[in-house]
């Protein structure tokens, strides 16, 4: 597993001080990632989008699949982290900021939670059924109201 960037230090993703690759590479290594999803290869899948966010970190397309693939195998704290660089690179990202609302929850951390799913209840640009799903999760997850 590679090391992430301390986003909360400030330490930019493109200061990762990685050896540059070529965009061939880049899209040949794209293409195996989603060969290893395609295959159901996870462990295969998550290692491509690893060293993915390693060496093209302004991608958010890398997070999002990197955030992903360690929710589904319950990595709640680097699931975390890859939505926050998601949300850094797409600051506008509703779903971002709804995964980021899970992700803490998973952690049980009720008032981060609360704070991700309220903000998205209260976009007008969230669609109608991803707002009343936010509301009714920061309902279920209010640290006050338990």
């Amino acid at each position: 597993m590679i090391t992430m960037p301390d986003t909360a230090q400030g330490i930019r993703p493109d200061e990762a001080h990685t050896t540059p690759v070529t965009p061939a590479q880049l899209q040949a290594l794209e293409q195996q990632l989603h060969a290893a999803l395609a295959q159901g290869r996870r462990e295969q899948a998550e290692a491509c989008c690893e060293w993915l966010v390693a060496h093209d970190a302004q991608q958010p397309r890398h997070w999002r699949c990197l955030a992903r693939l360690a929710q589904e195998r319950g990595d709640a704290s680097l699931a975390l982290k890859s939505w926050h660089m998601v949300r850094r690179l797409e600051p506008d990202s509703l779903e971002a900021l709804f995964q980021i609302g899970c992700c803490h929850a998973l952690k049980d951390e009720p008032a981060q939670a609360y704070m991700a799913f309220d903000a998205v209840a209260k976009m007008p640009t969230a669609a109608l059924a991803l707002r009343r799903r936010a509301a009714r999760l920061a309902e279920l997850v209010d640290p006050i109201d338990i």
